[in-house]
């Protein structure tokens, strides 16, 4: 099944970039910048943000799990785990090459065990990020990309009971680093970023791993109004500790799949969605995976001075 999708992907990508919509697209879309990345855990890579400009976001994820893994193999199907998340964004350019963004998420988690026929439903808020984010280089100035910086942090805003689940928040701090790349050639554009994420302690004596991320994204404008292309986000987190012992318990993780944008320029908007699959998956400990992501994102932009 995997292998299909795959292949599919690859059919799909190969077609339209030698097919006659590239050309086509060359022509109407001179002046379209392809659109950001849609899937949850992105950011806006390297592109600066204008002064006086807010936009929201909210992105969707929807994830079924395949079973439980250790290592890179399947274990067994004794539980199965669904997912809805939401992300609510926030972004606005404070100066020229300076802007602030935060993000607040919200999750239902279902989990069902086929041994013991429990069915468990978790919901609640995230921890919000805050983070300040500044432009280092710019392509329109003559550089060969954009760059720019992150730094931000975590602040305990989760919900926290007996409900809910640590390891989507937990009320705590934390620090974030970040660098993202933007290169835009003719009506592709390519999105490169890293970020490096550390907590404290929260509630229930849980800390939350050290984790490293690397969002990639290729996009290309087909017109003024349609975008496709592909996204890939690897994850590594390391262990997670409880009351201050090492819970064995590293995950990493690399999805990838095919995405599609659209803009709505009247309205000052840009919708798109994903589908994204394992392409590499290493637990050390038993861990339920996602055998796929849909992703959508919506953005909203206002001009407010």
């Amino acid at each position: 099944m995997k292998n299909r999708y795959y292949v599919s992907t690859g059919i799909f990508t190969v077609l339209l970039l030698f097919s006659p919509l590239n050309s086509r697209a060359e022509k109407e879309s001179q002046s379209v910048v392809p659109g950001s990345p849609v899937n949850a855990v992105s950011g806006s890579a390297g592109l600066p943000f204008p002064k006086g400009v807010l936009s929201t976001t909210i992105n969707y994820r929807y994830a079924e799990t395949g079973g439980l893994y250790l290592g890179n193999d399947k274990q067994n199907n004794n539980v199965e785990r669904t997912k809805n998340i939401g992300v609510l964004k926030f972004r606005y350019g404070i100066l020229p090459g300076f802007d602030v963004r935060t993000c607040t998420s919200f999750y239902n988690m279902n989990f069902k065990n086929n041994s013991t026929g429990s069915d468990l439903n978790r919901d609640g808020v995230g921890d919000t990020t805050v983070v300040f984010r500044k432009e280092l280089l710019n392509q329109k100035e003559g550089a060969p990309f954009f760059m720019s910086a992150d730094i931000g942090g975590f602040l305990p805003t989760a919900s926290v009971d007996s409900e809910t689940v640590d390891s989507m928040g937990n009320q705590a701090w934390g620090g974030l680093l970040g660098l993202g790349f933007t290169w835009i050639h003719g009506v592709q554009r390519i999105d490169q970023e890293f970020n490096y994420a550390t907590f404290t302690e929260g509630e229930h004596d849980y800390r939350h791993p050290q984790r490293y991320r690397a969002n990639t994204t290729w996009t290309m404008a087909m017109n003024s109004i349609l975008d496709i292309g592909l996204e890939s986000t690897w994850e590594y987190d390391g262990e997670s500790e409880v009351d201050g012992e090492g819970m064995d318990n590293g995950t990493q993780e690399w999805y990838a799949g095919p995405k599609v944008g659209f803009r709505i320029s009247r309205w000052k908007m840009y919708i798109g969605s994903a589908v994204m699959f394992p392409v590499y998956r290493d637990y050390d400990a038993i861990t339920p995976s996602d055998e796929y992501r849909l992703e959508v994102k919506a953005v909203k932009t206002f001009q407010l001075f």
